[in-house]
């Protein structure tokens, strides 16, 4: 299967499930290898997250292979974010169940935010196909795409801001995350009639 198209999400997900095997086996399905699994899968969500959401405005301001390939495959890319995140979901569900307790815990206001972000994450993976275009109507999907993307942006920008002073790597995704949102903003404005 070549590397373009759905090759891409193939591939992508492919190695998510044996890095999510390799950790497991590793660390083991304990609290602290279900956390660090949880963990890994986030950031492989957030930076495939990352490439889809920011490939239209990059190529828009860099031409290079790497942008070409990018934009071509964003849908690929934000498919294999998706899956990557059904596994976070999966993990973190396991973790619930396995330690229930104080350190498991939920609060009303992150089950409903990060909630409709899993919703939102697994209504755009599945609906980034031609059939769901034109199902939807391109002015419904581009809607749903447009505000699931930003709401998925802005869950993971608020999360990693939680952990900038805890780790270098949340300052790292924190700025990331604010440097695609303004990358977005100025191609707009680029684009945008005089």
């Amino acid at each position: 299967m070549a590397f373009e198209k759905a090759g891409v999400a193939a591939w992508i997900c492919a190695v998510q499930v044996v890095i999510s095997v390799a950790l497991l086996i590793v660390a083991g399905s304990g609290e602290a290898g279900l956390r660090l699994w949880i963990n890994t899968t986030a950031w492989m969500s957030a930076v495939l997250f990352l490439i889809a959401f920011a490939a239209r405005p990059l190529r828009q301001f860099v031409r290079t292979d790497a942008t070409r390939f990018a934009l071509a495959n964003r849908r690929y890319i934000g498919i294999s974010a998706a899956f990557a995140h059904f596994i976070h979901g999966i993990g973190i569900v396991w973790l619930m169940q396995a330690y229930p307790g104080p350190g498991t815990a939920v609060d009303t206001v992150t089950a409903i935010g990060g909630g409709l972000g899993f919703a939102f994450y697994f209504a755009m993976g599945l609906t980034s196909n031609d059939a769901s275009v034109e199902w939807l109507g391109r002015e419904n999907w581009k809607r749903l795409h447009t505000v699931g993307g930003y709401y998925v942006w802005a869950i993971f920008a608020f999360t990693s801001l939680g952990g900038v002073g805890v780790h270098w790597r949340s300052a790292v995704m924190f700025l990331s995350f604010l440097g695609v949102l303004g990358l977005r903003i100025a191609a707009r404005r680029r684009t945008a009639p005089a």
